[in-house]
């Protein structure tokens, strides 16, 4: 079973660093996304990191994004709260966690 590592930056310059650690890390670039609230962002910002474009991610119903955080295996009540946060303009940062080695080493 694969986990997922969810966090949450607050710049662009902040995201950045985030993937950048986890790349250092060996996480492969079809293992973190980034979703913002605006999918022009999320696309843009996928491509220019080479990192995979969320399945969904930047929906423009809320409702649709909390559903889509709760099928990537967060709880119900923190995928609120991360969808609050996309609102307020901050990144979510979601990174695929393969084994005990992958899960220490972010």
């Amino acid at each position: 079973m694969i986990n997922t590592l969810f966090c949450v930056a607050s710049s662009d310059t902040q995201a950045t660093r985030i993937v950048s650690a986890l790349r250092a890390a060996a996480f492969h670039e079809a293992e973190v996304s980034a979703w913002f609230q605006d999918l022009s962002r999320t696309r843009d910002y996928a491509v220019a990191q080479r990192i995979r474009l969320p399945e969904d991610a930047a929906t423009p119903d809320a409702a649709a994004r909390v559903r889509l955080l709760v099928r990537a295996g967060l709880p119900e009540l923190y995928a609120h709260t991360y969808e609050h946060k996309l609102e307020d303009g901050h990144i979510l940062i979601t990174a695929e966690l393969r084994d005990q080695a992958h899960t220490d080493a972010a």
